[in-house]
C-alpha cells in the first residue's frame, strides 16, 4: 500500500504539472482479494448457523475485519495490473504506485530516464496510487480517455 509520504508526493507531482486528480473509493475491496490456493483460512459460522463442535467456514475471498484482508487484496490487484496492463509501471521501490506516459505517437516512455519534472508537448501521463482500499487518479488533460481504466478497475468488483 502506497505510503501517505507518496501519496503526498503523488499530490506535489500532480500540482506542479497541473494534473487532474480524480478519487476512487472502492467499497468492496477486500471481498474481491483472493486468498491463495496453498493458504487455508478458516472462520467460526456466524450466529445463528449451526455447524458441528470444532468445524469452520473454509474463505476463499477475503473478508473485512480479518487481519490479512488488506494484503490479500493489495496482492491480487497488484497481479491484476500486471496481468491486464503491463504498460503501467511501478513508480520506483514503491509497489503501489502505478504510471503510465506516453509520447504524441502512442509510444511509451522510459520512466528511468532523467527528464525533470515536465512534460513534452503532447505527451500523456496517468499515476494510479492505492492505499488499502483507496485509489488517487491523476492525470493530464489529454489523457482523460486513459481514465477509463479505474471504470474498467470497477468492473473487478
Amino acid at each position: 500500500m502506497a505510503e501517505l509520504t507518496t501519496v503526498r508526493l503523488v499530490l506535489a507531482i500532480s500540482r506542479a504539472l497541473k494534473l487532474n486528480i480524480n478519487y476512487l473509493d472502492i467499497k468492496t475491496a477486500f471481498l474481491n482479494g483472493e486468498i491463495p490456493e496453498n493458504k487455508l483460512f478458516f472462520c467460526p459460522p456466524p450466529p445463528g448457523f449451526r455447524a458441528s463442535e470444532g468445524m469452520g467456514w473454509l474463505i476463499k475471498k477475503g473478508l473485512y475485519g480479518a487481519y490479512q484482508s488488506g494484503y490479500i487484496w493489495t496482492k491480487t490487484f497488484h497481479a491484476w495490473m500486471h496481468q491486464n496492463y503491463p504498460q503501467y509501471v511501478e513508480a520506483g521501490n514503491e509497489r503501489f504506485v502505478y504510471v503510465t506516459r506516453e509520447s504524441e505517437k502512442l509510444a511509451p516512455i522510459d520512466l528511468d530516464k532523467l527528464r525533470g519534472l515536465k512534460l513534452e508537448k503532447h505527451e500523456t501521463i496517468l499515476i494510479i496510487s492505492m492505499k488499502i482500499d483507496s485509489m488517487l487518479i491523476a492525470y493530464y488533460d489529454n489523457a482523460i480517455e486513459l481514465v477509463d481504466l479505474p471504470k474498467e478497475i470497477k468492473s473487478l468488483f
